[in-house]
């Protein structure tokens, strides 16, 4: 003999005849009672979970101080043959703004990473900022270096 059921107005499911609520949180009404009011639409009964929960600009601007570094090198290491064998004038724009200005922009992450460790804490933050501001910052200061003693 099946047993008898009852289904939840808020979600569909369907639950034991004598159960006090449903998975979704929705109260059956006892007699005399009223059960709690269903919303206007259903309620997900499981949503998926961003691997990136978290994960705010604050945060991307820390890691982007380290990253600025890394790609510029990579970009002036790449780009050196162009120099030596062409000479042109649009390469040699495009290599100065990214391989002096990737620096100049992991400069400004790393102190908005630093700046964000008051409102979002420091695990996360503290690191990559001090870490990014020291060394786009002796990035900076080794090329404004260079270029004032040529």
């Amino acid at each position: 003999m099946p047993e008898a059921t009852q289904t939840c107005p808020r979600c569909g499911r369907i639950e034991p005849v004598d159960a006090d609520f449903c998975y979704c949180g929705f109260i059956f009404p006892k007699p005399g009672q009223r059960g709690s009011t269903p919303p206007m639409r259903a309620i997900p009964l499981a949503t998926p979970v961003s691997r990136w929960r978290g994960r705010n600009l604050i945060w991307q601007f820390a890691q982007a101080s380290l990253a600025a570094p890394l790609v510029s090198f990579a970009f002036s290491r790449l780009g050196r043959p162009l120099l030596v064998e062409e000479h042109t004038t649009t390469a040699i724009i495009v290599l100065l703004i990214v391989v002096w200005g990737l620096p100049l922009f992991g400069l400004v992450a790393a102190v908005i990473a630093l700046a964000g460790v008051g409102k979002y804490g420091p695990k996360g933050l503290l690191l990559p900022g001090i870490l990014g501001l020291f060394i786009n910052g002796g990035v900076v200061a080794f090329v404004v270096y260079v270029l004032a003693h040529k």
